[in-house]
């Protein structure tokens, strides 16, 4: 029996969920090194074989390798490039690193902001000089070569990411991708006459584009918007999603908003309850010093939300998707486009078929096929070399 430790010091709750669920399922034992904040969204991830360890400081992480004997595997599910701390750690386990952003940890000068965007020259400019300074590339390039392996979260971002960093396999073997998120099932829904529309992550200006969301919906008839509660299911502060809910107040539909942190629990209960996913996702954001570009160097994790409610959803025409999900989208590239997606989905309500052939659609997303394709991936890894 494999004894595999998580270490997550930052906050992809979701990710260690997934992990935990699929690696006790297949009679690993799993510690969890994280947050207390962590082990609360993660409250139904339990088991005989699971032990979680709780770290709030970063001092804390510096010198964990000596609570780490006699683990087989190490996952890092979230690092970033400034984590050089565990360039000291004495280990004989194998390591594995989740690659959530792509450019900025492999560190591409082409990737820069002050080449890719024409505004805001002279910030991004500073943004440069300062990543160059730190290091940034240099240190992401220690832990690339500290750790035995790295997997991207899912098949189409791992392709992408190979074709653009050729020389990557070279150094560290590149696993193939590991399941983020399964199909859980159907969720019981409690009926109501306003048909719900969730647009998942917290409101922020680069992730979502919530200008053309709110136009598109300021196009439909006052009786079409009546029928609809739009929710913003995530953090909505400041004067950007000030501005947002100020626009969507004017309108005849219902609005759900959220000034803090919304729980795992209230979260799950928004997506189970949904009739609807409503996904405006912009092509690419800065990040730091970097541009990444939504679904080939990372995903967002509202693809993780589809996935594991198997929910009908609107989504960005440029987004990639596993063909298997196709059935439940349908794509739009317009404000024009999505209105008229809109409109049909509220009078006819259209996503109703697409839910009734749900089930077919979800097998290749389930428990079961998670399972296989992490152990098969994790399989896959090199042996330590003494």
């Amino acid at each position: 029996m494999q004894k595999i430790a998580l270490l997550e010091p930052y906050h992809h709750s979701e990710v260690v969920r997934t992990f935990g669920k699929l690696l006790l399922a297949s009679g690993c034992d799993v510690d969890v090194f994280a947050s207390a904040s962590v082990r609360e969204d993660c409250s139904d991830l339990v088991g005989e074989s699971l032990c979680w360890h709780l770290l709030e400081r970063a001092e804390d992480w510096k010198g964990l390798d000596a609570s780490l004997a006699g683990f087989d595997l190490l996952i890092f599910v979230t690092l970033q490039p400034k984590d050089t701390y565990i360039l000291s750690w004495r280990t004989s386990a194998r390591k594995l690193l989740l690659m959530h952003n792509g450019h900025r940890f492999l560190g591409a000068w082409g990737r820069l902001a002050v080449f890719q965007e024409r505004k805001q020259l002279l910030p991004n400019l500073l943004r440069a000089i300062r990543w160059w300074m730190v290091g940034t590339a240099r240190k992401a390039n220690q832990l690339l070569h500290f750790v035995d392996a790295i997997c991207f979260p899912n098949e189409s971002v791992r392709a992408f990411m190979l074709q653009q960093y050729p020389s990557l396999a070279q150094f560290v073997q590149v696993l193939p991708s590991l399941p983020f998120a399964f199909y859980e099932g159907e969720k019981k829904r409690i009926a109501d006459e306003k048909i719900k529309v969730v647009i998942p992550g917290s409101v922020r200006n680069y992730a979502r584009n919530y200008e053309m969301a709110l136009e598109a919906f300021e196009q439909l008839d006052v009786s079409l918007q009546a029928k609809v509660q739009l929710v913003f299911l995530g953090q909505a502060i400041g004067d950007y999603a000030e501005a947002l809910i100020a626009q969507a107040r004017k309108m005849s539909l219902e609005l759900v908003s959220f000034g803090s942190k919304v729980p795992q629990t209230t979260y799950d209960a928004h997506l189970a309850s949904a009739d609807f996913l409503l996904l405006p996702i912009q092509k690419s954001y800065r990040l730091g010093a970097v541009v990444e570009e939504f679904g080939r160097s990372n995903i967002t994790g509202a693809e993780n939300d589809l996935l594991r409610f198997g929910l009908p959803a609107l989504v960005s025409q440029h987004y990639p998707l596993p063909k298997e999900l196709e059935p439940l989208v349908r794509r739009f590239d317009s404000t024009k486009a999505l209105s008229q997606l809109l409109q049909a989905w509220v009078r006819q309500r259209s996503f109703e078929r697409i839910r009734q052939d749900m089930k077919a659609h979800m097998n290749a997303f389930g428990l079961a096929a998670a399972q296989r394709k992490m152990m098969d991936s994790l399989s896959a890894l090199a042996p330590k070399v003494s």
